[in-house]
Formats: C-alpha cells, structure tokens, sequence
C-alpha cells in the first residue's frame, strides 16, 4: 500500500556510530511517523554506522537509506533532497534528536506560511558532560512578512542559522533549484536558509522546543570559519534587505564575522587581512544594535583591529 507522504526527514551521516541510534530512535517515534519518511544519507562512513542504518531501515519502512562515498555534509543533504518525496522538508543531525511533537508542531502551521521554525533545547557539551539543556525559542507563535523584521527578529532569538529547527516548502527548493553550496566549510546552513528566505513571503515561528541540538565540546576546533563562506552569507543578506529603508540590526552577523576574521587574521599578514577588515568594519556599521555596538570595529585603525583579533582567536 502507498503511503502518503508529508514530511521528508534527512539525515546526514559520517561516522556516527556513538550516537545515531538515539537520533534515529527520536525520529522514529514522532506523533507525525505515519506521514513521514526518513532519509539517512551514508555519507561514506567507516565505522558500524551503515550496518546500524541498514538494520533500522529493516525494521521501519518509514526508513531510506543511501550510501555514497564521501562527499561532505552539504553533498549528503543535496542527496537526500533529490529524494525526498514529501511536500516539506526537515533537516536532522545524526548527532542530535527530536522530541516526539517535533514535526507535528511544525506540520499544523504549513497553512500558513512557506517556512515554519519552532524552538530548540542546547546541550553544551563544552562546558559539561551532563549539561542542563537550555531553551531557545520565541516567545510566542509569531507571522513574518517583512524581511527585515524575519532576519533582526530571528537572529537575535538564535532560530535562524540552523536548518533543523524548520520545515521547508519543497515545492519551493525544487522552483527555485535551492540546494546546499558544497563548497562550504561552514556556514552552509545560513547560506541555505538565506536563500529560501530570499525567495518567500510568510514565515512563521513557533515556541515550542521541538529539537534538542547537542553543542559539540570541540565546536571552534572542529570548524574552519572560513571569511569567504561567510562574506557570501552576508551577501545574500544585503540583497534580502536591499529594499527596505533605514539600518537593520543584525549584531550576531557581525559577532560571527568577527571570529571568521580572528582567524583568518591568525594565519595571514596585515596586508593579506586589510580588505577583510574594511569590510568588517562596514558590516558593523550596517547592522550594529547602537551607538556603541562594535565601536572599536568600526572606529580603530585597522592595524589595531588586525593585532586585537590575532590575540582573541576562538
């Protein structure tokens, strides 16, 4: 019998054997199971992970998997969206989980709106091995039209720049050709999600936590914070709020940029860093919250600015 196929989830995989079963057991008891399938993406991995995938796909038909070889987390989500045969789409890391209502809440807001975020628990694993979960969400169901009002709003709430915390329209990643740039080290969820906004005009966002996103210990170790990935990201935001009169705050890109510069700055000369620094401090001027938000970024000299990001390298 044919199933009726609302949500596609994809799971992107790389050697996850240590946690993917308690990611795949939260997936699989969702209320929304019944309208769902689960893509797992084997992204070449040389553990037990593909043995345990296979075993879980024998067990729920809600499961497919692909095995290919190692291409990076960008390609083994392209794959699974090429796939994916549900009208919306949900994104899940294998290193994570789901609350059981995670794609149910979502699911009864696509009425209204081409993209629909909920909240999320944060495990820090950095700072213990049994943290207490935090919770990140807006503060009540909230509509947005105005694009703006969707980037300052949902920046300054952290629901932004993540992919799995959001259904995605597939009917609109399919129109508009969106996939992930598999070019990119980092930052290829906003990059993403950037350029779905791009292209929308109702989002809505809801407060129930529904993902439990565990920070990994060694997070600014294991990422390259690449300034280039990241000025394409800000790219794509100054043409979303290309039309929209006044300043916009956007403090936490001016944060992210300028760990992408510190490191940068870490392993490049003054002369090699100068451009990226006279386009961090016209970024800080473009969305800082206030009259002294990233005053030094934007008033120092940039040989200062080039020592004092060298010294706070994350």
């Amino acid at each position: 019998m044919e199933r009726n196929v609302d949500v596609s989830v994809i799971v992107p995989i790389y050697n996850a054997e240590p946690t993917i079963a308690r990611c795949l057991d939260s997936l699989v008891a969702q209320t929304f199971i019944d309208n769902t399938e689960i893509i797992l993406v084997d992204d070449g991995s040389t553990d037990r992970t593909p043995e345990i995938i296979d075993d879980y796909a024998g067990k729920y038909p809600q499961i497919r998997v692909i095995h290919q070889e190692n291409k990076g987390v960008s390609a083994a989500r392209n794959a699974g969206i090429s796939l994916a045969e549900g009208e919306w789409i949900a994104f899940c890391d294998s290193d994570d989980t789901a609350v059981p209502r995670w794609l149910e809440a979502m699911y009864e807001e696509t009425p209204n709106a081409d993209l629909v975020v909920c909240g999320y628990n944060i495990y820090r694993m950095d700072l213990s091995d049994n943290p207490v979960p935090r919770k990140e969400s807006v503060t009540r169901r909230t509509v947005f039209m105005e694009p703006d009002i969707i980037l300052e709003t949902l920046l300054k709430e952290r629901q932004l720049q993540f992919i799995w915390n959001k259904l995605f329209r597939k009917s609109v990643i399919d129109a508009h050709n969106i996939r992930f740039d598999e070019s990119f080290t980092v930052f290829e969820d906003e990059d993403f999600v950037l350029e779905y906004i791009s292209w929308i005009a109702d989002v809505v966002a809801i407060p129930e936590a529904g993902y439990n996103y565990y920070f990994p210990a060694d997070f600014y170790e294991k990422y390259e914070f690449s300034i280039n990935d990241f000025k394409k990201v800000i790219k794509k935001i100054y043409f979303i709020i290309a039309g929209v009169p006044g300043r916009v705050k956007l403090p936490s890109i001016v944060y992210w940029y300028k760990i992408a510069l510190s490191r940068y700055a870490s392993r490049h000369t003054y002369e090699q860093t100068k451009d990226s620094i006279r386009y961090g401090r016209k970024i800080a001027s473009s969305f800082h919250r206030g009259p002294f938000n990233y005053l030094l970024l934007r008033i120092l000299p940039s040989k200062c600015i080039y020592h004092l990001v060298r010294r706070n390298v994350r």
